[in-house]
């Protein structure tokens, strides 16, 4: 494992050293589709900056629950 970041209490980035490219996890888990709009609004946004953050060269999977209903 190079690092972690944890973006916040639903999202968190693991970078690990993989040949022949390094990979990038992001575990995410979703509200529910009962949540407020405002609040899977924020988290599809915070999701958005995190992945255009990412390391272009890396391998990204997004995995996690997406909590549909």
């Amino acid at each position: 494992m190079i690092g972690y970041e944890p973006i916040n209490e639903r999202i968190i980035s693991v970078r690990l050293n993989a040949k022949p490219r390094k990979i990038t996890l992001l575990q995410v888990y979703a509200p529910t589709t009962t949540a407020p709009e405002a609040e899977t609004e924020n988290f599809y946004e915070q999701l958005s900056n995190t992945l255009r953050n990412v390391n272009k060269g890396d391998l990204t999977l997004v995995i996690g629950d997406f909590n549909a209903k």
